[in-house]
């Protein structure tokens, strides 16, 4: 995301909700689905503008919290618990 790409998922829970949470950072295909993954491939060769705002949105959700910056604060938090709880 990091890197500005607009991101395909097959459909598993995880990714579904991930796609919810970050609407517009790319689509979704039904998993083992080929023809729909083709289609949606096309549809990014295609739409040229549509996959620019994807990609425009899904490093602008990095940005803002898919990177190191902000998990390492979660990383620090559970460190810091621990350590505390074992003092």
């Amino acid at each position: 995301m990091m890197a500005g790409n607009a991101l395909l998922f097959s459909e598993t829970r995880a990714q579904q909700l991930f796609l919810q949470a970050n609407p517009g950072i790319g689509m979704s295909y039904k998993s083992g689905d080929v023809e729909a993954l083709v289609k949606l491939l096309v549809f990014c060769i295609q739409e040229k503008q549509q996959l620019a705002e994807m990609k425009r949105k899904s490093w602008n959700s990095a940005a803002s919290a898919y990177n190191w910056e902000q998990e390492k604060k979660k990383l620090q938090a559970i460190v810091n618990a621990q350590t505390q709880k074992n003092n």
